[in-house]
């Protein structure tokens, strides 16, 4: 199935420059990030300039990729064209043997722009913008109660890192409310894992977590299994 491109609208601060320059960055993997990398068409002048982080479909990135880049750029935007395949090991063309890569690696990709932006400009006037954009692709990742908890820990974490960082962000409400549904989801799978050792008949586990539960997420809604 063919991928769609994404275009996601993150503003730049440009320091000049007209031709199409390499980048490299970590994305977000967790505990192995990859190398990625990416070209950057900048506009002639001093900016700041509105800018698309492009992401390709099935085919990489293309000569039609770049011809966008530059199409962007003579129009007065930074174009960043982010190759999602080389880093992985897989090859250009949209055919039968090209994987279907998840939708959860290219937020990894995603998230690395976004932290190298915040490293590099975190008193840009939009740096609160792209700090909310890092932590919503965790939040986006969220799975259900019962599975793995480290994509509402990573969203939860980048959330307070907004707040504390950029407490007049104009994010500021959408991230509080942002941050109370991850700390639900975090309760919720708290009282899964005790539920479990309750029912099992492992009454100090489960006390440990309900414990856990309590005291870290007290206002957190949880609501209990009937079973």
């Amino acid at each position: 199935m063919l991928r769609r491109a994404l275009a996601v609208l993150l503003l730049w601060a440009a320091a000049g420059g007209c031709a199409s320059a390499g980048v490299s960055f970590a994305n977000a993997t967790p505990g192995t990030p990859l190398g990625i990398r990416a070209w950057e068409y900048r506009p002639e002048g001093a900016g700041p300039f509105p800018a698309l982080v492009l992401l390709h479909g099935c085919h990489g990135v293309s000569t039609s990729t770049h011809e966008w880049g530059r199409w962007f750029r003579d129009r007065g935007y930074v174009a960043l064209a982010v190759d999602s395949w080389a880093p992985r090991g897989i090859g250009y063309g949209c055919d039968a043997n090209t994987p279907d890569l998840p939708s959860t690696e290219r937020f990894d990709d995603a998230a690395g722009e976004y932290k190298r932006f915040v490293e590099l400009y975190p008193y840009n006037r939009i740096a609160s913008y792209a700090q909310y954009q890092l932590a919503m692709c965790a939040f986006k990742q969220i799975d259900s109660p019962d599975r793995t908890p480290e994509h509402a820990e990573k969203a939860l974490a980048e959330f307070e890192a907004l707040l504390s960082r950029y407490p007049q962000s104009p994010y500021a409400d959408e991230t509080r409310e942002k941050i109370a549904v991850s700390k639900d989801h975090l309760a919720e799978h708290e009282y899964l894992i005790g539920q479990f050792y309750y029912k099992k008949g492992a009454y100090q586990a489960a006390l440990s977590r309900f414990d856990h539960l309590l005291g870290k997420y007290a206002h957190a809604k949880v609501e209990p299994s009937a079973s």
